[in-house]
């Protein structure tokens, strides 16, 4: 079982959080049960899934601890928010989401509408949106991306070209 504090902003629903996270004491709290990503694919009769959108106001790294043989065995898109000051509050770093995903063979790319650029360091991570491509299906997602007006670039450190993407 979580712990949940709904936003106690009227009309604000995006910014509830796990209690364990942070707890404001201000919103309503509901006890939830909870499963592991890596529990809940092996659980059932799961044959795939190509991609997962995170963004849990600081529970990222909780999420991606309990993801690692999900992770391996799917591959899938990871679209995510990369926020240092709320991952702190839970116990993790922007540092600790790039290492995790690196480890299991993933691309980050800074989202910045349309454009994607290559995320060179944790630091340039403190606070973004990230998109997560594993290395065996990275050519194929760009091919996807680039027909659907997406461009890659940036800045010339790490700066992805279209020549990466032959």
């Amino acid at each position: 079982m979580i712990v949940f504090e709904r936003s106690s902003e009227e009309g604000e629903s995006g910014w509830g959080t796990l209690t364990e996270v942070r707890d404001l004491k201000r919103g309503e709290h509901s006890s939830l049960p909870a499963i592991s990503l890596d529990d809940w694919s092996t659980e059932g009769n799961i044959k795939g899934v190509s991609l997962i959108k995170i963004d849990a106001e600081g529970s990222e790294i909780g999420i991606l601890r309990g993801a690692q043989k999900f992770l391996q065995r799917f591959k899938p898109i990871i679209v995510t928010e990369i926020n240092d000051v709320l991952l702190r509050q839970g116990d993790g770093t922007s540092g600790e989401i790039t290492e995790v995903l690196r480890k299991h063979g993933y691309e980050l790319f800074q989202l910045n509408g349309k454009r994607l650029q290559l995320l060179g360091t944790a630091a340039a991570a403190q606070f973004c949106e990230v998109l997560c491509l594993h290395v065996e299906e990275r050519d194929k997602a760009i091919q996807r991306l680039r027909a659907r007006g997406f461009s890659l670039g940036g800045s010339p450190k790490g700066t992805v070209n279209e020549q990466n993407f032959g």
